[in-house]
């Protein structure tokens, strides 16, 4: 079964609809997308809405799409425009592929392709920074990636988690990209397919205020700009229209790869970064919904068609069809009376309520005190330990010492010892003497015109004190003896200094053991984040890492060794604390009282509560926290009431009674037996023949 051609040439002079779904790890936002050959624009978008779980994925999601307008109630063909953890290898991830496939199915939704945000916003940059340079800040839930584009390219690229201090994430970000592509455009532009435009704008005057002129990747203070919403959503939206136009096309073509035009030295994207489709094979699997042909719902003309038959029928074959008739008849009325019954099931309206407070945990208490938002913890720990390579930066000058022979003159009348190490110079230059020596005291002897004064001399080895052929001087070459008047002692070169010479090298430098020991340090808390979440559960909830604290750091090569590059490996242990459901649901009960809407009650299922690491805290007592602490809440339905509104109605009429309460997010009506759905199609007016049933109030 192929996709159909929704971008026929048949229809090139009219306008296409189509939905696009925005995801993220944490929102979830929906546009209507109207194409036109190959220019697409956003007819409409939803806010974006936050969600916690599947289910809220779901139902928020619903939501986006009703803010969409009349245009879009009849459209049902979709792209997805999804974050950079959902795919890899230009596949779905296994995970995220069954939230996909609950979405699709429950919103009944027909999707045609998919697009990766980060390659297709980087992809959309690339075409439009055909001069100049830019780098792009792309900001998820927990990490940004800095993309290098210049000239039309997109050279070099990095993905920093963050630690919740933004100018460091991106102070980390530009350093690997300083490493990797050098001197750096001075343009930053921040975007993010999660935060809004205010949330936005906040980071970027964080950016403003830092100190970016002295740093070693700029050559002055650069410009900081933000991608509005309306702008990143148009740019998504031209790139999902690629991804439909690919989709509708690979049903007859294999699609030419796409790429990301990089530098030398950087990974170029896979052919299925931008719009490629969900293969065609997997439209007939259910686990990703596609039970039958997406297409485009368009309004057709409601026709009378006259149909004129050349044959009379026999009228036996009238009488048989009137007996028949007149049998379903008898058999329907004898189950609607007799053996007819209605099974109805109602999915309630849930809702997210969340609410910051000062969260108390101590782990000195024996017993929780929802008075004061204080919990009774358990210290909880684990040792990690990773280990980086990254290239050496530091630069030495490194080579040998220029050597040779002088003679030391002593033109007093006294002998004189100079000791190994003696320093002599010429000019800036300066030796040493190899050995001691003693050179002996001048002589003065009585010739006709008077005294003759010969010096005493001898003659000694000496070095260079530092490296470089600079030290390389010619015979005869005056020295003055450590910082003695000349009058008294000297010393010349005798037959020449050589063997001195000098190169650069690269070193360890303290910059990369300092960055190594940095990014272990991240690895480790990505680590125990992980670790920490498998082992909340089964009624004992443990905190995201709280406390790094490094027990061993040791790196391959020492600083200032000769290096191509260097590894250091770094133990740690990371402290938190964990405590039991059971005495947070009181407090959460306590918290959130305020916030329940009435008519609601809270899920019976475990609480979020979200904190930031600190490292600053003694987990040994007491310690507050800002958090957010979030929880569902369900619609509490009066069956009976609700039964009683719908006993002898139409199914349809049935359901629209039923859903147009407030309450009541969905419900299905099953008769029995099943046949009676078609010749009959009503629900019993008996109380005791229909059962109504509560679903979807406990978490999956």
């Amino acid at each position: 079964m192929q996709l159909p051609n929704i971008f026929s040439a048949s229809k090139q002079s009219e306008p296409v609809f189509m939905l696009c779904v925005v995801i993220t790890d944490a929102s979830t936002q929906a546009l209507l997308l109207r194409m036109q050959g190959s220019h697409t624009t956003v007819a409409s978008h939803s806010k974006r809405y936050h969600y916690l779980d599947l289910n809220s994925l779901v139902v928020k999601t619903d939501e986006a799409l009703q803010e969409l307008g009349p245009d879009s109630e009849k459209i049902n063909t979709v792209v997805f425009a999804l974050e950079t953890t959902w795919v890899q290898d230009g596949s779905v991830v296994p995970d995220k592929q069954k939230m996909l496939d609950s979405l699709v199915k429950d919103l009944s939704l027909k999707p045609v392709g998919f697009i990766e945000q980060s390659e297709a916003l980087t992809h959309a940059l690339v075409a439009q920074q055909q001069s100049g340079g830019v780098i792009a800040l792309l900001f998820s839930q927990t990490t940004i990636r800095a993309t290098l584009i210049t000239q039309g390219k997109a050279l070099a690229e990095q993905n920093i988690g963050k630690s919740g201090d933004t100018v460091a994430d991106v102070t980390e970000a530009l350093a690997r990209l300083h490493q990797q592509a050098g001197v750096l455009p001075t343009k930053l532009l921040c975007l993010s397919a999660l935060l809004t435009d205010e949330e936005i704008e906040v980071i970027q005057q964080e950016l403003l205020t830092a100190e970016w002129q002295g740093s070693e990747f700029f050559l002055q203070q650069p410009s900081i700009e933000f991608l509005q919403e309306e702008v990143l959503l148009l740019l998504l939206a031209q790139q999902a229209g690629v991804a439909a136009h690919g989709a509708t096309e690979s049903t007859q073509t294999e699609p030419e790869p796409k790429e990301v035009v990089r530098g030398d030295n950087f990974e170029p994207a896979t052919a299925k970064s931008f719009g490629i489709p969900i293969p065609v094979e997997r439209a007939v699997e259910p686990d990703f919904g596609f039970v039958e042909e997406a297409h485009v719902v368009t309004e057709v003309p409601s026709t009378k068609l006259h149909h004129n038959s050349p044959h009379k029928p026999h009228k036996f074959i009238g009488i048989g069809v009137g007996l028949g008739g007149v049998v379903l008849l008898v058999l329907a009325f004898l189950g609607v009376y007799f053996w007819s019954t209605a099974v109805i099931s109602l999915t309630p309206v849930t809702k997210t309520i969340s609410k910051e407070v000062e969260l108390n945990l101590d782990a000195s208490i024996a017993a929780s005190d929802p008075e004061t938002n204080t919990i009774a913890a358990i210290a909880h720990e684990a040792e990690f330990s990773a280990t980086k390579t990254t290239d050496s930066s530091g630069i030495a000058l490194v080579g040998e010492k220029a050597k040779g022979n002088i003679t030391i003159f002593n033109k007093t009348l006294q002998e004189k010892t100079f000791t190994a190490g003696t320093t002599l110079t010429a000019q800036e230059l300066t030796f040493t003497l190899d050995e001691s020596l003693t050179v002996p005291a001048a002589t003065v002897t009585t010739k006709e015109g008077g005294e003759v004064k010969d010096y005493g001399k001898k003659s000694v080895a000496v070095s260079a004190a530092a490296i470089g052929a600079e030290s390389n001087l010619a015979k005869g070459t005056e020295l003055i003896v450590a910082s003695f008047a000349s009058e008294t002692y000297s010393a010349t070169i005798d037959e020449g200094l050589s063997g001195g010479a000098s190169r650069e090298v690269r070193v360890v430098s303290t910059t990369d053991l300092e960055l190594l020991v940095s990014e272990a340090k991240k690895d480790i808390l990505d680590q125990a984040k992980e670790a920490f979440a498998k082992e909340s559960g089964s009624g004992t909830y443990v905190l995201p890492p709280q406390q790094v604290e490094i027990l061993t750091s040791t790196a391959d090569e020492k600083e200032g060794t000769e290096a191509s590059s260097v590894t250091a490996t770094v133990t740690a242990v990371v402290k938190t604390l964990k405590y039991k459901t059971e005495d947070l649901l009181p407090l959460v009960e306590t918290v959130l009282k305020s916030e329940i809407p009435e008519g609601f009650v809270l899920k019976d299922r475990e609480p979020e509560v979200l904190s930031a690491p600190s490292e600053q805290k003694d987990l040994s007592k007491k310690i507050t926290l800002s958090v957010n602490i979030s929880a569902q809440v369900v619609a509490e339905l009066d069956t009976d009431e609700l039964r009683s509104k719908i006993l002898g109605e139409q199914v349809g009429a049935a359901k629209n009674i039923l859903t147009a309460n407030s309450k009541v997010q969905a419900t299905t009506v099953q008769l029995q037996p099943a046949i009676l759905t078609t010749i009959w199609g009503r629900v019993p007016k008996q109380e005791n023949r229909v059962t109504l049933q509560i679903v979807g109030e406990t978490s999956e």
